[in-house]
């Protein structure tokens, strides 16, 4: 790996799970008019504290990259945790999320372009808790 840095984002505040707390929503609006239950087709969907961390998440990558091109070549991410408590979550549950809000905002074209997480810590920082996400072009001939 060289050091040829395409993306650097950093990320304030406590990153929510996409896996934990999932809740149960509905597909489409109303209620029946003879018992007054929900209706419309039932699924699992992201936790509230996930979709707010996304919101704000998409908002501050978009401000910091700014509109350029998507990446479209092999990249090696770094991805440093700062964490206000020390059960630490799984390491793959915080690339998930960041991973996919990188390619909805734009940033990557596919999050399969990234190629492996070299020097990806946790950390306990109870006083600045975030995520700085570096973003490292993969050299040619580089293997996983």
């Amino acid at each position: 790996m060289n050091d040829d840095i395409v993306a650097h984002f950093v990320i304030l505040g406590v990153p929510a799970i996409a896996k934990n707390r999932r809740t149960i929503r509905r597909k489409g609006w109303g209620r029946c008019k003879a018992c007054g239950q929900p209706t419309g087709k039932p699924f699992i969907g992201k936790s509230d504290l996930y979709r707010r961390w996304r919101e704000t998440t998409d908002l501050i990558i978009m401000n910091q990259w700014r509109g350029a091109p998507a990446i479209d070549f092999p990249v090696s991410m770094n991805l440093q945790s700062y964490l206000p408590t020390r059960k630490f979550p799984d390491a793959s549950n915080l690339y998930q999320g960041i991973e996919d809000a990188m390619q909805d905002c734009g940033v990557i074209e596919n999050d399969g372009l990234i190629e492996h997480h070299d020097g990806s810590r946790r950390h306990h920082d109870p006083k600045n808790p975030r995520i700085e996400v570096t973003l490292v072009r993969c050299v040619k001939g580089e293997t996983t």
